[in-house]
């Protein structure tokens, strides 16, 4: 499950940017991509126009399911796995290396959301280069965009006898920079779950990446 490319970089923001060059301009967004849909997780731009989770519906013209469809074939993946694609793409940034190797030496691009009612607006956003990027998401999050949240949670006040549990690593090195214990906190989970004789349990394991043998 570790195939891969690495690509050369000249001074590395973070290990989620790493792949962009410090000295070119990007896309300011943090991206989502579902269900083949291109979405603004967090603008990072100058104009600072777009809320949580608006759509894309093109940039330059082209539209955003055309730029997924044309990225997908650079991304390494085992088999047939194209989520783990997909991850990549947005996780990762190579979408926007991919978007700068595409349409090199632009200093802006025009982007058309999308919305339910089908109108479209087009708004100009400026590229910048990764370091305003990482910056400007600093100064809304108070974070790095590569900070991980808490990796580890239990929730069992919920509905129809269910409970929530968030193992967001099987890497344990990770788990116990958050100063949690992996296998205490497991342990603790389900005998809480079973004293509450809990009968429905949803595992989220959305954004983990694996881990140690074992910890799964």
């Amino acid at each position: 499950g570790h195939t891969r490319i690495s690509l050369p970089t000249k001074g590395n923001v973070n290990y989620k940017m790493a792949i962009l060059d410090s000295t070119k301009l990007y896309l300011p967004f943090e991206f989502l991509i579902v269900d083949n849909q291109l979405i603004i997780k967090e603008d990072c731009s100058k104009e600072q126009v777009f809320g949580k989770y608006t759509v894309v519906k093109s940039i330059n013209g082209v539209k955003s399911k055309d730029l997924l469809q044309k990225m997908l074939p650079y991304i390494a993946a085992d088999g047939i796995n194209q989520s783990f694609k997909y991850y990549n793409l947005y996780n990762y940034y190579y979408f926007h290396h991919l978007f700068e190797l595409f349409y090199p030496d632009k200093k802006g691009v025009s982007i058309v959301l999308e919305d339910n009612k089908r109108n479209y607006v087009e708004y100009y956003i400026e590229l910048l280069k990764p370091r305003v990027i990482e910056s400007n998401y600093f100064n809304k999050n108070k974070k790095n965009i590569s900070q991980y949240s808490q990796q580890l949670a239990l929730q069992t006040n919920l509905v129809n006898q269910a409970a929530y549990l968030k193992v967001g690593s099987f890497y344990k090195g990770l788990i116990e920079q958050f100063g949690q214990n992996y296998l205490a906190f497991l342990d603790s989970a389900f005998k809480t779950i079973h004293s509450n004789e809990i009968k429905n349990l949803i595992v989220d394991l959305r954004d983990n990446e694996g881990g140690g043998d074992g910890y799964e």
